[in-house]
């Protein structure tokens, strides 16, 4: 056989071993799993079958503003969060982040300070005019 047919016949094989691989994979996922769902608990609508019970019961026969369903998917959000109990998992709502993202653009926080090298390899701290180190 020649080279050229022999390559030829290599690829095809690759070719036909990537597919097969894909094909048992796929097989495999639906005969096991049924389908590709990530991060998606499979029994979302059960756990909060719950929730939507206790929100029309409110709905029923709560005397007050109830908030809006924004609101509502925010603190269910919020409260979610604090089940982890970690204080640096926090959830910010798009619009005070949008907020927070335009107050801070542009801004630079710090001492006040410039820390330069000078000719001879040294570091030299500069206070700058008005700011904490130079009142410091």
């Amino acid at each position: 056989m020649s080279k050229k047919n022999r390559d030829i016949v290599t690829v095809a094989m690759l070719v036909l071993l990537g597919l097969t691989a894909f094909s048992a994979g796929f097989l495999t996922n639906e005969l096991i799993g049924g389908s590709l769902n990530f991060g998606t608990p499979t029994n979302v609508s059960e756990d909060f079958e719950i929730f939507w019970e206790a929100w029309e019961k409110v709905e029923r026969s709560y005397i007050g503003v109830i908030p809006s369903s924004k609101q509502r998917t925010y603190g269910a959000v919020r409260g979610a969060f604090d089940l982890l109990g970690d204080p640096y998992t926090i959830f910010v709502e798009p619009v005070a982040r949008d907020q927070e993202r335009e107050s801070l653009r542009g801004n630079f926080g710090g001492i006040g300070a410039l820390l330069e090298k000078d000719e001879n390899g040294d570091i030299v701290l500069t206070p700058i005019d008005d700011n904490p180190a130079a009142k410091s």
